[in-house]
């Protein structure tokens, strides 16, 4: 388990986290029938954080490529806590929830401080609203508030929301922003407090306590609350760069194949899964039919668009078919930035049809 300064996490945590999502390490064993991970032992206190930790195993676990290897798993109780006497020697100081982090390297502070980080997941956590036209990615809280970092300054790691970490790329380059409680480019109180452009990029690599998760590393020489945000116009919650409607909150990508085509008992209705969730909220779907001798699809004579521009997922058609013959049904979606496929042929070539709009 792991948590934040002042809070302790609790909870009921999958043991294949352990390293990738909450603190400590997996280690694998070598050798078949090895079993390791057989049984549960405390250890002590492996990190020096003043907590016992504890190790735990799945002794069948094939995740060192052979059968019933077996798998431990190091879990740590860690509290982060403020470090105290970051002076010559430098310091490491990290959030080990979400992997925030300041590191301070030696010969930079002529005098002791005592810093603290908490890294900011949740908007509504912030000091103050997340800036019009703009989707938070992460922050991290670095105190005391104000401090100043000698040449060279500090290297920090700014946590990325897990669900956003596909939006950015690693060594792409994105601008930090601070929290100040006088000034701001967006007025969050009568004094005018909100969010300040530092004019520093951050690098967006791996996170530093999670490496499967993103975070963004950057250097400054003053302790403030540092956040990243996404441009983001629409507020559709996918940033610009990688939205084909970035003025439109109803569409932001090309609809995918439609999935999920069923008829239903009365052989009349027709259900499909929608293509919106991954497309946009004003996706809509057309309904093709055409006569079985005829298929594949592709303009032929009997391709008739039964329902044009469904934004559910039902339509109905009562339309028989000829004597001795069948009829076949695609969906596909559409919306501004484009209109799917009927699927793909088998040589990837994708099925397209005109007898929708």
């Amino acid at each position: 388990m792991a948590g934040g300064p002042g809070a302790l996490r609790k909870g009921i945590i999958e043991v294949c986290d352990v390293g990738v999502t909450y603190a400590g390490e997996q280690r694998l064993g070598t050798d078949s029938g090895e079993h390791a991970g057989s049984s549960l032992a405390g250890v002590g206190d492996l990190n020096g954080d003043g907590n016992n930790d504890f190790v735990t195993g799945a002794p069948n676990s094939n995740l060192g490529g052979n059968p019933d290897s077996g798998t431990t798993y190091m879990v740590l109780d860690t509290e982060a806590q403020a470090v105290t006497g970051c002076g010559a020697s430098g310091c490491e100081v990290a959030d080990l929830s979400n992997g925030a982090e300041i590191d301070v390297a030696p010969g930079t502070l002529s005098s002791n401080a005592n810093l603290a980080v908490t890294g900011i997941l949740s908007p509504s956590a912030l000091p103050a609203a997340v800036p019009s036209g703009k989707l938070f990615l992460g922050a991290t809280q670095l105190g005391p508030e104000g401090q100043a970092i000698p040449s060279p300054g500090a290297t920090i790691h700014v946590p990325a929301v897990r669900g956003l970490e596909s939006q950015v790329s690693v060594g792409e380059s994105l601008r930090l922003y601070y929290y100040s409680p006088t000034t701001g480019w967006r007025p969050a109180s009568p004094e005018a407090a909100g969010w300040v452009d530092s004019t520093l990029n951050g690098t967006v690599e791996a996170n530093p306590s999670y490496p499967d998760r993103r975070a963004v590393m950057g250097v400054v020489s003053v302790l403030h609350t540092y956040a990243v945000f996404l441009n983001d116009t629409d507020g559709d919650g996918i940033r610009d760069e990688r939205d084909c409607a970035p003025m439109d909150a109803g569409a932001f990508a090309v609809p995918q194949e439609v999935t999920g085509l069923l008829l239903g008992p009365a052989k009349t209705a027709l259900t499909w899964n929608s293509a919106a969730p991954a497309a946009g909220s004003a996706t809509v779907h057309d309904l093709l039919r055409g006569a079985v001798p005829e298929l594949p699809v592709g303009n032929k004579p009997s391709e008739t668009c039964v329902a044009p521009g469904v934004s559910g997922t039902i339509a109905t058609d009562s339309t028989p078919p000829q004597a001795g013959h069948g009829l076949w049904y695609l969906v596909r979606g559409r919306n501004v930035c484009g209109a799917g496929t009927y699927g793909t042929a088998s040589n990837g070539t994708p099925r397209t049809s005109t007898a929708c709009p």
